[in-house]
């Protein structure tokens, strides 16, 4: 027995020691960035239970009081049913997302304006299954939806449920191996085969060890976590179950574990696992089970009750608790090192030596050291030395420059070398006698040479005497000191002293202050934050700015270069500072801000390459570590969606039904238009450092200014059919696709459609109420004079006549001017408004036809006055009318007119007004016919007396028509007609080459032929 116990010992000494120690080096904890979520925050309950993510990537948890969506800038509340908790939800391939609540199950769909709702399944579910009890999880299959209560498992396909019962209960859900698994108490894990629930291959061996959590571990192998007694690797083989294994998978904390159970788990990448843990904190771990990371509320973490987790898809990690919500940035390279750990103020100086990190904050000096009974990194303070500016690490022993001189550290005690030496700000061993050290101070450059084995202050050198914060020697035996506001000192070392030349504005320096020197390459470069990177040419004894630094950005301080030969620094803008890296190849460097955006807000004050591609920045509340090993990928940017849209007080769009925003036009009214609109981004990471742009098309030229106002107002927009763009830009600089909201102003009433009937009508309707208030004037007047020349009727006759001509002649001269100037103007004020409105717009149709009324009334309006015209009542005028209106039509159409010289005799046949209009209607008719439809090339019109009668002809070469043919239209029945009402005869001839249309009326037939009537 002593035996076995000696070998147990060995082997537990042998093994587990150095694994537990392994361990321990790689468990470096620090706080990665966490955001809280409070309840008065997210406007909720503080118990929540699960989330997930949309199409949009906006984020879905499921509250004690509903859904809560966040979409990067607002939590908006979801209500289900009567205030109901939500413990499940899940997302279609449709992008629908699913909700499982207490008794019930259902849907999220958008209402008209795009505000969700609840839509319950409630009727779908059997009566002999209800109630179903909490529906704790739903996986979405394809087109099938597996529901999981404690007493249920249902399946629902298109309406219909199918169901299993557990005579004990059910617990845990998860889809993976393309199989859908379920853990059951007393019978193990199964898996559902069509419509059988079987045991899955090696299920029984969890029979007693209920199941939390499972992932892929590799391709065909499972890790499972269980409620009693940590990891598995379950490997199931389902064609060979005999094949089958299950095997305890090992960790660090184990022994932790047993009173902190896994409650769920999340692949981080593609080698790291999540822990997250019941009530004692989380973990994470790689694929060997070492421990990277620990979460507690030390880090950040609001609550250790975790109820679930979820990965979003920028690899942050959400915890849901029963006090609110964290989002832990568990894949970034950052980790942050403060108070917890040890560090109290400010970290304005770094440096590792003998495998520890030093660190000088604004008044202390910290080293790094094991926390007692813990596996962290941590920090503990070096005594009786404080207000250190630089370090310079040697061989056994750690000098500091502080504002009481120079200290020695040795094995972590802190000695000051002399008692009489001004305060220092740096140091630097000289290249070529390793036993001088130079010191810049406050009064000047001062020396330190090691004597008797140790370090001896031997005061200051002549020859200098400003104030030096920097040192830097080159070539050998060259020494660049930078000063606090004298620009910048060349001295040549030689036995006797210092040969010293002074550098200022005049000899190209951009400022006096603080320029640091430093070897790059094998080529000297001097910063300071105010200039740009110099470098200085030796034959001109002149500084000029560095073109490689100048590619990158001007105020660059802080210049240091890490253990593969690239350089970080710190760019100064105006909002702050940014970190640039250089990476050099091919002798040049070429210069990025990206794996650095995420700490854009964050001004370090030193920063200092360590091994392995970590850096260490130092900064007001502690440091920051960078591992350049881990690369933030994110899966795919959030698109940018316009989440509400206002119109004066209106909510008139809430952002959810894309199908309406996109396709569909909103229409607004002109009146104190005032339209507000409100967007958002889901960006997780920092979101308060998303930024938009927005650009309203129709009324802003270009894109406007990233800004991270996440809401614009127009007000006062004038009519017209707008689309307004938006689109956002996360922390790292990416920007996503824009989204769109199409509408348009509508005009003021006065410039509507209506409004311009409503014109029309108004002035056709006073031309009307003018003719007819005239015509009655006339007619009382003639009356009137018929009845007081009565005996003298020749006389009043021929008054009468005379009376009646310069009536019609004032009355078409009347028309004439009043009337045309009102169609003018009208048709210019026609023409002002289609040029005033978009082409395609309904508007612009409607003028148009406006406009052709106007140009048809005008044409109707010579017409008419032509007709009122008493001297232009023969016959011969009404030709030459006719022929006119010929050679206008006919004028710029392949068809030739003539008209054949006109008999003067038929100047001496007058004719009504009446036998005129219907004249000219006649052969207009027939005009017009022949243009659209005779395909001719010639058409002729004449007329001359034969006998006591007059023929009006006219003809074309056309391809003719079948006058029999009832097809043929109104055109001829308004010919006949109107040749019959004037007492003449008509007349129509027509096939292929030929046809022919006569008016034969013969001549003082009817008293209508008087022109004196």
């Amino acid at each position: 027995m002593p035996i076995m116990r000696s070998l147990i010992l060995f082997i537990t000494l042998f093994f587990v020691v150095p694994i537990s120690a392994q361990a321990a080096d790689a468990l470096q904890i620090g706080s990665p960035f966490i955001a809280n979520y409070q309840p008065k925050d997210y406007n909720g309950d503080a118990q929540n239970w699960c989330a997930l993510q949309d199409s949009n990537q906006f984020l879905y948890v499921g509250n004690q009081r509903g859904v809560l969506q966040f979409d990067g800038e607002n939590w908006n509340a979801i209500p289900v049913l009567d205030g109901r908790a939500v413990f499940s939800l899940a997302k279609d391939a449709s992008g629908t997302i699913w909700v499982g609540t207490h008794n019930d199950f259902g849907i999220l769909f958008p209402d008209s304006i795009g505000r969700l709702k609840y839509l319950s399944y409630q009727e779908n579910i059997p009566e002999n299954l209800k109630p179903i009890g909490r529906v704790r999880e739903i996986i979405i299959s394809g087109h099938l939806a597996y529901i999981r209560t404690n007493k249920y498992l249902l399946r629902f396909n298109n309406g219909k449920i199918k169901s299993w019962q557990s005579p004990t209960q059910f617990y845990k859900m998860h889809q993976i191996l393309n199989k859908i698994f379920i853990w059951e108490a007393g019978k193990g894990l199964k898996t559902v085969e069509n419509d059988l629930l079987k045991m899955a291959p090696q299920g029984a061996f969890f029979k007693n060890n209920s199941l939390t959590a499972m992932q892929p571990y590799t391709q065909d192998t499972l890790l499972i976590a269980t409620w009693k007694d940590g990891l598995y690797l379950y490997k199931p083989n389902f064609k060979q179950p005999q094949k089958s294994y299950v095997k305890k998978f090992k960790t660090q904390f184990d022994l932790e574990l047993k009173s902190n159970p896994i409650i769920a788990l999340k692949t981080i990448g593609a080698a790291k696992f999540f822990l997250a843990g019941f009530n004692k904190g989380s973990y994470l771990v790689d694929k060997n089970g070492r421990g990277l990371v620990k979460l507690t509320k030390r880090q950040g973490l609001t609550n250790l009750f975790c109820n679930n987790t979820y990965l979003d898809h920028q690899g942050g990690l959400w915890f849901l608790n029963n006090d609110g919500i964290d989002r832990v940035e568990i894949s970034s390279p950052f980790l942050l090192f403060g108070e917890d750990e040890g560090i109290k103020g400010p970290v304005q100086n770094i440096v590792r030596y003998k495998n520890k990190l030093y660190i000088a904050t604004t008044d202390k000096v910290y080293v790094e050291a094991g926390h007692p009974g813990k596996n962290t990194l941590y920090f503990k303070e070096i005594k009786k030395i404080q207000n250190v500016w630089s370090f310079l690490p040697l061989t056994n022993r750690l000098l500091a420059a502080s504002s009481d001189g120079v200290y020695e550290i040795v094995n972590n005690k802190a000695r000051l070398l002399s008692l009489g030496q001004k305060k220092t700000f740096t140091l630097f061993r000289s290249r070529i006698d390793s036993t001088k050290i130079y010191c810049g101070t406050s009064g000047g450059l001062a020396l330190l040479e090691f004597r008797a084995g140790q370090w001896q202050y031997r005061g200051l050198i002549e020859g200098v005497k400003y104030e030096i914060h920097y040192i830097e020697e080159f070539p050998a035996g060259q020494l660049w000191l930078g000063t606090y506001n004298q620009g910048i000192i060349k001295a040549k070392i030689k036995t006797d002293g210092l040969d010293v030349e002074y550098f200022g504005l005049d000899d190209g320096l951009e400022t006096l202050k603080l320029y640091i020197p430093i070897v790059l390459k094998g080529k000297l470069f001097f910063s300071s934050a105010p200039s740009s990177v110099l470098y200085f040419d030796a034959e001109k004894s002149r500084f000029f700015k560095e073109p490689q630094f100048l590619e990158a950005a001007q105020k660059i301080s802080k210049i240091v270069e890490d253990e593969q030969g690239n350089v970080l620094f710190k760019r100064i803008v105006d909002e702050g500072a940014r970190i640039v890296l250089g990476t050099y190849k091919n002798q040049f460097y070429s210069f990025s801000e990206k794996p650095f955006q995420r700490i854009k807000n964050i001004n370090p004050i030193i920063i200092f390459p360590d091994k392995n591609g970590i850096t260490w920045f130092g900064y007001k509340n502690g440091l920051l570590r960078h591992d350049s090993k881990i690369i933030k990928r994110t899966k795919t940017i959030a698109p940018a969606l316009i989440r509400r849209v206002k119109f004066q007080d209106s909510l008139v769009y809430r952002g959810m039904n894309m199908e309406n925003i996109t396709h569909n036009r909103f229409n607004f009214p002109y009146q104190n238009n005032k339209v507000r609109f409100e967007f958002a981004f889901a960006g997780f990471d920092a979101p308060d450092q998303n930024a938009y742009q927005y650009f309203l098309d129709g009324y802003e030229g270009s894109w406007s200014d990233w800004t991270h106002e996440s809401q614009k107002d127009y007000t006062n927009l004038p009519e017209g059919n707008y689309l307004f763009y938006v689109r956002g830009r996360d922390v790292y600089g990416q920007v996503s696709s824009a989204d769109l909201f199409n509408f348009k102003i509508l005009p003021p009433w006065y410039r509507s459609q209506f409004a311009y009937f409503t014109y029309i009508f108004i002035f056709l309707s006073g031309l009307f109420v003018v003719d007819r208030v005239r015509t009655r004037q006339i007619k009382r007047k003639l009356d009137l004079e018929a009845g007081q020349r009565l005996k003298r009727q020749k006389e009043i006759d021929k008054a009468k006549s005379e009376e009646r001509k310069r009536v019609r002649k004032k009355t078409s001269a009347d028309f004439h001017d009043e009337l045309g100037h009102v169609l003018t103007k009208l048709t210019l004020l026609t023409e002002l408004a289609k040029r005033s409105v978009n082409e395609k717009s309904e508007t612009k149709r409607f003028l148009i036809k406006i406009g052709d009324g106007v140009s048809e009334l005008a044409t109707g309006m010579k017409d008419f006055i032509w007709m009122l015209d008493s001297d232009k009542d023969s016959l011969y005028d009404t030709l030459i009318r006719i022929k006119d209106f010929g050679d206008a039509i006919f004028e710029y159409s392949p068809i030739s007119f003539r008209a054949g010289g006109f008999s003067e005799a038929l100047e001496k046949i007058k004719i009504e007004t009446e036998v005129r209009r219907n004249i000219v209607l006649v052969f207009k008719e027939a005009m017009n016919n022949c243009l659209k439809y005779s395909h001719a090339e010639v058409a002729e019109f004449s007329a001359f007396i034969n006998d006591n009668f007059v023929e009006i002809i006219f003809s074309d070469n056309g391809k003719g028509f079948n006058t029999e043919n009832k097809s043929s239209g109104h055109g001829l029945k308004n010919m006949h007609a109107r040749s019959k009402k004037i007492g003449a005869e008509f007349l129509i001839n027509s096939h292929s080459g030929k046809t022919e249309i006569r008016l034969k009326m013969k001549i003082g037939a009817s008293n209508k032929n008087n022109p004196n009537e």
